[in-house]
């Protein structure tokens, strides 16, 4: 918070607010993330929020068009081309100014406190078992080895099938020849009216741990990105 401070991403209020119809105060919590043993928090505000029949934020914004790019074009765009170039802009959202009118619809809540270290209040994200991208191959990989241990020391329920499957990110399908029979065995356990944290039965619960055996096998499957010719093509018109 005082990084956003700093940086003028926010400002402190010192004056009532201006205009009173438009006054919001966003309900926050901070996020944390381990990546790479490193350790880091981030700040989600929550516009969805609202009290007992009063209207959210999102609520009271109109909606504009949506100008996102579909994503799977441009994942299908990226591996055609021999070279891929990304970038990404550093705390976009926070870049983007308000006026002065509307900047009480954006208010919060910071009590500043030495008692309470910040870790104890961050929520942990949990890693999604996302394609990534091995740039020195240029190949499309997968790493779940740790999600192999966690599930093997949980209850096989319902819930950890559903658990699981949410976390495969894997927009171009590329391994859907594997996630498809936890899918299926998932539809099964609904079908059979199975309670969310009621165990399954022995025979299915010995399906998903085959399946959770095989599931190693992802760790040294390497898929190309590119998936473009690899010959130069002249084309003449007369």
């Amino acid at each position: 918070m005082q990084d956003y401070i700093d940086k003028k991403q926010v400002e402190i209020v010192s004056h009532e607010a201006h205009n009173k119809e438009c006054l919001f105060y966003l309900p926050h919590h901070a996020v944390k993330k381990i990546a790479n043993e490193e350790t880091k928090c981030r700040i989600a505000f929550d516009a969805s929020s609202h009290s007992p029949r009063h209207p959210s934020l999102n609520d009271a914004l109109e909606i504009g068009p949506n100008l996102l790019p579909d994503i799977m074009a441009t994942l299908l765009r990226f591996r055609l081309s021999k070279i891929a170039i990304t970038c990404d802009g550093s705390q976009a959202f926070l870049q983007l100014i308000l006026s002065d009118e509307d900047r009480d619809a954006t208010r919060f809540l910071w009590y500043k406190t030495t008692y309470t270290p910040v870790g104890k209040l961050c929520i942990e994200d949990e890693i999604v078992l996302e394609v990534k991208l091995d740039t020195d191959r240029d190949v499309f990989g997968i790493d779940v080895q740790e999600k192999i241990v966690r599930a093997f020391k949980e209850p096989v329920t319902k819930r950890l099938l559903l658990k699981l499957i949410s976390k495969f990110y894997d927009t171009l399908d590329l391994f859907a020849p594997v996630t498809v029979i936890v899918k299926i065995l998932f539809q099964d356990t609904w079908l059979s009216g199975i309670k969310w944290d009621e165990l399954l039965p022995p025979a299915v619960a010995q399906q998903w741990h085959r399946w959770l055996n095989e599931l190693q096998c992802l760790n040294d499957i390497h898929i190309p990105r590119w998936i473009g010719p690899s010959y130069a093509v002249t084309i003449h018109v007369f």
